[in-house]
């Protein structure tokens, strides 16, 4: 994870709800056909985004554990963090270089490199409905890199997309299951393509592509 990432382990999780909730994400993921198609570093990487996530959480105050995840950074137990490096981490990358990271096989940069126009090339639609964004996915395939635009194509690379996701597969459930990096200083995390589409339903474009790989 770096030189200034803590020594982490997605066997060695603290017990009790954070560690449920770990547990849970995990089944969630392996459930999916996607997240089998991926490289054993690429699983790596998803586990421990979720690990780094839950760390960057245990330093926050108890008294703003439930406020949403654009809260004051200041609001942390005492002047030092134990875990400064998920901290920062968490604080700094965003959706785009999480994906990208991915790709390369590669969380570890301090700060998060640039994404390269190319990285945002796919075949994008107009998206009107969530069923339509279901279809698009299913229709790509799993592990699908979804980029959420404001134009239909790609010309002008991160100055015009709004997000990028994988969507992963069918959960337990039936759910399209998708892990993402919100936003800066957003969180980590595993939910269905339709938080997602509730998130973005406002966009009107989606490109859509397979999960490259270094390898």
């Amino acid at each position: 994870m770096g030189r200034n990432m803590e020594k982490y382990s997605h066997k060695n999780v603290e017990l009790g709800q954070e560690r449920e909730k770990i547990v849970c994400d995990f089944a969630i993921l392996e459930a999916t056909e996607g997240f089998a198609q991926l490289t054993e570093k690429q699983r790596e990487i998803i586990r421990v985004s979720l690990i780094v996530q839950a760390r960057a959480e245990r330093d926050m105050d108890p008294s703003h554990k439930n406020d949403p995840w654009y809260y004051d950074w200041r609001k942390r137990r005492g002047l030092r963090a134990k875990y400064q490096g998920s901290l920062e981490h968490i604080k700094q990358w965003y959706c785009h270089v999480a994906v990208a990271a991915l790709e390369n096989e590669d969380l570890s940069p301090t700060r998060p490199p640039n994404c390269k126009r190319e990285f945002f090339d796919g075949a994008y639609l107009a998206i009107d409905q969530e069923f339509e964004l279901r279809k698009a996915v299913e229709f790509f395939g799993y592990p699908c890199v979804v980029h959420v635009s404001t134009e239909l194509g790609n010309s002008s690379g991160e100055t015009t997309k709004f997000h990028t996701f994988l969507a992963l597969g069918h959960g337990p459930k039936g759910e399209i299951v998708v892990w993402e990096k919100q936003r800066i200083g957003l969180p980590y995390r595993v939910v269905s393509l339709s938080q997602v589409y509730d998130d973005y339903s406002h966009a009107h474009f989606w490109g859509f592509r397979n999960l490259r790989s270094s390898t």
